[in-house]
């Protein structure tokens, strides 16, 4: 068994996004840049090896690089959930499966909509934390664009939220 992987071209500052896809044809892995190195820890996870097979990695190309270019907003890509247990399972699953495209529900519904978590102001900030180690974050299939800080002006990503690219907030030059 292995994972295959490439880099697809991405508008503005993301430049780049590494997936990596499964033998059966599920979506495992979906990163920001560059960086088929990330998926040597998750293959070690999984067992696998990681291999370059354009064939297996098409279709997640295809739908990836519509979704970049405002062409797609539903994918026909099934989730590899192995490497997700927990809470982390259970909270990305419900955001897969409960929040559709155009939605945007915040950290703390989410953990109540999951019931991945007791009722307590830290269950917000666990969402939060499973959003930032989110292994699709891009793909309709769990796209963090749907789920948002309270409070948050908008996103940093092509979402209904915000609509366009956004390059981190840097503070001005010369500011400490």
């Amino acid at each position: 068994m292995s994972l295959a992987w490439t880099t697809i071209p991405a508008p503005g500052p993301i430049r780049a996004l590494t997936c990596a896809v499964a033998d059966d044809g599920a979506l495992a892995h979906v990163g920001w840049g560059p960086h088929p190195d990330l998926l040597v820890a998750l293959a070690r996870t999984l067992g696998e090896d990681v291999v370059v097979d354009e064939g297996r990695t098409r279709d997640a190309v295809t739908q990836l690089a519509e979704y970049l270019d405002g062409r797609r907003r539903v994918f026909d890509l099934q989730v590899d959930w192995r490497s997700m247990h927990g809470s982390r399972l259970t909270v990305l699953r419900t955001l897969h499966e409960r929040v559709p495209y155009g939605h945007v529900v915040g950290y703390g519904e989410l953990a109540e909509m999951s019931g991945a978590f007791d009722a307590s102001w830290t269950a917000a900030r666990g969402v939060g934390s499973i959003m930032g180690s989110n292994p699709v974050p891009l793909v309709g299939v769990v796209r963090v664009g749907r789920s948002v800080r309270s409070g948050t002006p908008g996103c940093r990503c092509r979402c209904a939220g915000c609509g366009r690219w956004r390059a981190p907030r840097r503070a001005p030059t010369g500011s400490s």
